[in-house]
């Protein structure tokens, strides 16, 4: 499975101001780490919650519907890689000579919310084969909470700034979340059993 967003999100949840206000700074010399950090922070909140901050559009490459345990058990759902999805945009079928294969109608409908964002096989459909063993499956949907800073849930941006305070504090970016940040994460953390 592969994800990328098509742009970045025109704006981020969290400022270098509000940063530069937490940390007492004065001056602009750390704004472009501060950028990054915040950039960083964004991400790493999304993939550890399993979540779109601000609104963009998402494209997840798939082999097989089962893939990353991600279908149902009885196989009538299939959960999006990101959540909340603002809209389903399109699937498409890639075969061997790479030729695209729209699908339409769509045997699905979306059924998404904060906590949840999956496709519903509708009665007496199933679920499109891939035409190729690998990377076959393009689902492409417009995810996140809004196209606004203020529509972000306040937990989540104040993981962000935490994390971005620890990195400027000298914490490695690649390290686990501080446990504030999990703290803060907790009640957006997708569990899967």
């Amino acid at each position: 499975m592969s994800l990328h967003s098509l742009a970045p999100p025109a704006v981020e949840p969290v400022t270098v101001g509000q940063i530069r206000d937490r940390l007492r700074l004065s001056d602009d010399r750390l704004d472009g780490p501060i950028r990054h950090w915040i950039r960083s922070a964004r991400r790493r909140v999304e993939q550890e919650c399993q979540l779109a901050l601000i609104e963009q559009t998402l494209v997840e490459r798939l082999d097989h519907w089962g893939q990353d345990a991600r279908l149902s058990g009885f196989g009538a759902a299939f959960r999006l890689a990101r959540r909340p999805v603002l809209a389903f945009e399109q699937l498409v079928l890639i075969d061997e000579e790479e030729q695209d294969h729209p699908v339409t109608p769509w045997p699905f409908r979306l059924d998404s919310g904060p906590h949840r964002a999956r496709l519903v096989l509708k009665a007496d459909a199933c679920w499109p084969a891939p035409l190729r063993p690998t990377q076959g499956l393009v689902l492409t949907y417009r995810a996140g909470f809004g196209a606004r800073a203020d529509q972000v849930p306040d937990e989540l941006v104040e993981a962000m700034q935490q994390w971005v305070m620890a990195w400027a504090e000298g914490a490695a970016l690649d390290q686990a979340p501080p446990p504030v940040v999990r703290d803060l994460m907790s009640a957006w953390t997708r569990v899967c059993l």
